[in-house]
């Protein structure tokens, strides 16, 4: 898996090289995990990386993307929060109208993900997650969501999304039930060359 993620970064930055719609991204996200019987709240991230706008026709867009997203939740009763960083693959399907200075667009986007961090904090003790414990460290899913293109070179979009597998994460609190999903809002602005 580490070796799909390092081939996905290296063809996205040679054809951004040498193409127009290459860009860099960054934004906030925000998760929450939701298990059986447990109100968790919600966790405030980050994410960045690359991605590359192609074109299709008919108002059509595609644009893989590769981040780095920080997803957690916080159990507030135990004074609990756990964090996870993961290298993501996201591909968005556009489709907008183009209004020459503007292009205001919806989009699909499924996403695979792979966790490479992960920290804890517990009664204000930090502490690094081990994740090679971890049963699964792969996710994917699913965002939909709304943006706008400014001059094909300011990017601002919204998304809300699904993960339909997440890797096993809270190894935090010692068996705890598995999380029966993980969802967020995600807020990015790019800039393309």
């Amino acid at each position: 898996m580490k070796r799909f993620f390092v081939a996905a970064l290296a063809l996205l930055i040679s054809v951004g090289a040498f193409a127009e719609g290459f860009g860099l991204i960054g934004g906030v996200t925000t998760s929450q995990m939701k298990f059986k019987d447990i109100d968790l709240k919600s966790y405030t991230g980050a994410h960045a990386g690359i991605a590359y706008n192609v074109p299709l026709g008919a108002g059509f867009a595609i644009q893989p993307e590769l981040i780095y997203n920080v997803k957690g939740t916080n159990w507030e009763e135990l004074k609990t929060k756990a964090k996870y960083g993961y290298i993501e693959v996201p591909v968005q399907i556009q489709w907008g109208l183009d209004l020459v200075m503007l292009r205001p667009y919806v989009f699909a986007e499924p996403f695979a993900g792979y966790a490479v961090t992960g920290s804890k904090v517990i009664n204000s003790e930090k502490a690094k997650i081990d994740l090679s414990n971890m049963k699964s460290r792969v996710e994917y899913g699913l965002g939909i969501g709304a943006g706008v293109d400014v001059y094909n070179r300011i990017q601002l979009s919204f998304k809300y999304y699904w993960n339909f597998e997440q890797a096993d994460q809270w190894s935090v609190v010692a068996d705890m039930v598995k999380a029966k999903s993980f969802a967020g809002l995600v807020f990015t602005a790019g800039i393309f060359f």
